[in-house]
């Protein structure tokens, strides 16, 4: 008898100890999507920032024209970004379709990237 006791309570605290596992292995996976969350809202902040920045740049140096930071078609902004760039109206399809002059959208570029950057010159 005294064996099926000592059976029955540790198969009572194993129960208990799984419970626990569950209760804790369900924090973590909400302290996991909530830091998911918090990053992707900190990703679109920062890509609208930069995008807002990128086109006010580029447009100073290229006046009358944008260009813009978006996902490629079919996937989001934390899988990567492409430059599309508007001259006279026309988007173009490829940065290989710019001119050497109208190839300041990689100056528009570090300048944006210096906009957002803190470079510590110690």
């Amino acid at each position: 008898m005294n064996m099926i006791d000592n059976v029955e309570k540790k198969e009572a605290s194993l129960k208990e100890m799984l419970a626990t596992v569950h209760k804790d292995k369900k924090k973590i996976e909400d302290t996991i999507m909530s830091l998911e969350n918090y990053k992707m809202e900190a990703l679109e902040n920062t890509w609208r920032k930069v995008n807002k920045d990128f086109a006010e740049i580029f447009g100073d140096l290229l006046a009358g024209n944008t260009c813009k930071l978006q996902a490629p078609e079919g996937k989001s902004i934390s899988e990567g970004l492409e430059v599309k760039v508007c001259l006279g109206g026309v988007w173009k399809q490829s940065l290989t379709e710019l001119s050497g002059g109208q190839s300041t959208v990689s100056y528009s570029i570090t300048f944006t990237i210096q906009t957002c950057t803190y470079v510590y010159f110690g």
